[in-house]
């Protein structure tokens, strides 16, 4: 249904892939170094199956379509506007990542963890 949340593994280690089903044989997405676009559903999946993540209740379609349309040709970016960011924003309003905020608080305590290493060091 339009305003589903699609998810695709495009590979046995690949990340998880998202976009907003569009109902008409095309997905709404974010393709890592492109833009926010409406595309094909094998461009999509890739041959790779489809799942439903969050079906779109009837009253708010209008609203994730809008959200969708409000981001198509906005150019991908890591860190603040990839597949996640655009599904999360088109269902909440809200820009988000939970594998990048996962990322970023790892990368915090890895450094974290360094500086108490390094600081044991340095007072041995």
């Amino acid at each position: 249904m339009t305003g589903d949340v699609l998810v695709v593994r495009r590979g046995p280690e690949a990340q998880p892939h998202y976009g907003i089903d569009w109902s008409d044989g095309r997905v709404a997405h974010v393709q890592a170094g492109g833009v926010a676009a409406v595309v094909a559903w094998q461009t999509f999946s890739h041959g790779f199956q489809v799942y439903l993540a969050r079906p779109a209740e009837p009253e708010e379609v209008p609203v994730i379509v809008a959200r969708v349309q409000s981001q198509l040709g906005r150019s991908y970016c890591l860190v603040t506007f990839n597949c996640e960011t655009l599904a999360h924003y088109a269902v909440t309003g809200e820009f988000r990542s939970w594998t990048v905020e996962g990322v970023v608080k790892l990368g915090a305590f890895v450094f974290i963890g360094l500086a108490a290493v390094a600081a044991f060091e340095a007072a041995a």
